[in-house]
């Protein structure tokens, strides 16, 4: 192909000769702007997304989660199903005892030094940064979280469940609290008013009469006094980094990704309370419109599995307080287009209820999840776990057990049989 720029000199017109008028006149020179495209619409972009979302919560739901939720039942020791009345219906733990024999020596690789992650300094001038980035990500990961109940939750679901998710975000919570003061003085009580985020609720003045005894006069009234029965609120800011292990049915992922860094989609649902999103920031009034009255996802599968007793939405359904009314929310990390220069761009987009009304998106930088796969597939992110390996097993065994106690039953206990006549 014959590449035409406009900085070409005139000595040479032979090349220019040589092309025929039509390719010529489609030719554009070299760093000349053009309108690769117009920037999306917001119903088009929120079209967009919801078709993401949609497609990735039907591989999740429809291919990997029934897989995961049969091994939970396995990793459990649920009858399988095809027991028959006065037979033996013992369920060999072959799934279970073979996780439970892996997670000590996964912990041990990562628990055993105090360090979770060490920072090596590349020059002599990092060596003071590098030991303090070390000491503060330690502090994070064991002090302001449960570094090793993370872990191990993260490990036992992917061993059982294929997949083991860890999300990071940065928390702005805030932690409100009360407390009840009597018997305070006015100077006690200004020193309350002075703290920070500290608010008086109720405020209540007490007189208090007291008598002194004097020798000539006998009991005499002192002047009297005031004190104070204060209750406070206060409202504590906890801003600090948040590592949390997410359940795997909450994660959400495209079809085709291989990885984490390049897939197309990558989602969190969860079910949050209204308290919660408006302490998230959003409109009261949005959450009211958009929010969809019975989610989906409130009665998932794969969660129900795990937990029989959970029944999310029933359990919700009738409670009388509006600001726990349990909302889809899913925040997603989308690759897309939206403002039409032909280079699709990652976007963090928040949404609500089954619509998945958008409530805000900007442009991320990164994903932030890590993943874990006991056997990770070739060019899937997705691949088997331990349990995959071992749910056969633990049915020939059952199945080998079963028999040989019942034929054991019937040595023991035979059955007798009278023939009359």
């Amino acid at each position: 192909m014959v590449s035409y720029s406009s900085n070409f000199s005139k000595s040479a017109p032979t090349i220019d000769q040589g092309l025929d008028t039509e390719y010529r006149d489609n030719v554009h020179p070299i760093g000349a702007e053009e309108e690769l495209g117009v920037e999306m619409s917001d119903a088009e972009f929120s079209a967009s997304v919801k078709s993401s979302v949609d497609d990735a919560v039907d591989y999740i739901d429809g291919f990997i989660a029934p897989a995961r939720a049969l091994a939970t039942q396995y990793y459990r020791g649920d009858l399988f199903g095809n027991e028959e009345e006065g037979r033996s219906q013992i369920v060999m733990t072959e799934v279970r005892d073979t996780v439970q024999a892996i997670i000590p020596s996964l912990l041990r690789i990562f628990t055993s030094s105090d360090q979770i992650v060490e920072f090596a300094p590349r020059t002599a001038e990092k060596v003071a940064m590098a030991e303090q980035a070390t000491d503060y990500i330690n502090y994070i990961f064991y002090n302001d979280n449960p570094g090793f109940s993370i872990l191990h939750s993260s490990f036992k679901d992917a061993l059982v469940r294929k997949t083991g998710i860890v999300k990071w975000r940065w928390s702005e919570d805030t932690e409100i609290s009360e407390a009840d003061y009597t018997g305070l003085d006015q100077g006690q009580v200004a020193l309350l008013m002075q703290e920070p985020h500290t608010e008086i609720v109720s405020l209540e003045e007490v007189i208090v009469e007291q008598f002194q005894s004097n020798p000539i006069m006998g009991m005499v009234q002192a002047p009297t006094q005031s004190t104070f029965n204060v209750r406070i609120r206060r409202k504590i800011p906890r801003d600090k980094v948040v590592i949390e292990a997410i359940p795997p049915e909450e994660f959400l992922i495209a079809r085709e990704a291989r990885d984490l860094d390049h897939a197309a989609y990558v989602g969190h649902r969860s079910l949050k309370t209204m308290s919660e999103l408006i302490a998230m920031g959003y409109k009261k009034e949005d959450i009211e419109n958009y929010a969809s009255q019975g989610d989906v996802f409130s009665i998932n599968y794969e969660a129900q599995t795990r937990n029989p007793a959970i029944m999310s939405f029933m359990m919700h359904a009738d409670n009388p307080d509006p600001s726990m009314r349990r909302i889809l929310y899913v925040e997603s990390w989308v690759r897309i287009d939206k403002d039409g220069d032909g280079i699709a761009e990652l976007r963090k987009v928040c949404s609500i209820g089954n619509s998945h009304h958008i409530l805000h998106d900007e442009i991320a930088t990164d994903v932030p999840f890590a993943f874990f796969c006991p056997d990770p597939e070739p060019h899937m992110i997705i691949g088997q776990s331990i349990a995959d390996q071992t749910m056969d097993l633990q049915q020939i065994k059952s199945s080998i057990v079963r028999n040989t106690m019942d034929s054991l039953a019937q040595v023991i206990h035979p059955r007798t049989v009278v023939v009359e006549g």
